[in-house]
């Protein structure tokens, strides 16, 4: 956001009507953090299967429902952290966005049901 940002600012290849470039950069800055935090976790799953760490994971009395919940919603609370980075570095650039609380906690809501969403899909 920083580098590019600035660089198509200046070019004004993309039009973007009345709106800067860094507004209409920000939203998919967002989405595209908490979506890489939610790919690792779900490669994590991965790893840990190929090494037989959830194999032992279901030999423990532990509900299987609470080790994926678990995994998901470690996931969704990493890209909430995500979130609060760049909601930081954009107040800093002075990006214009809504900061009414009600749409705040719809992004926190909506980052991490998707964020704990995707490491929730398993491929077999």
């Amino acid at each position: 956001m920083l580098i590019f940002g600035q660089v198509f600012t200046r070019v004004r290849a993309i039009p973007t009507g009345n709106l800067r470039y860094l507004d209409f950069l920000a939203p998919g800055i967002l989405a595209q953090s908490a979506l890489f935090v939610a790919i690792f976790s779900a490669m994590t799953i991965i790893w840990e299967r190929d090494l037989g760490i959830v194999h032992k994971f279901l030999a423990s009395p532990t509900p299987r429902v609470s080790l994926v919940l678990g995994k998901a919603l470690s996931a969704g609370v990493r890209s909430l952290v995500q979130v609060g980075i760049v909601y930081l570095i954009t107040w800093i650039l002075g990006v214009n966005l809504n900061f009414n609380p009600l749409a705040l906690l719809g992004v926190l809501i909506v980052v991490l049901l998707g964020a704990a969403c995707f490491p929730c899909f398993r491929s077999r």
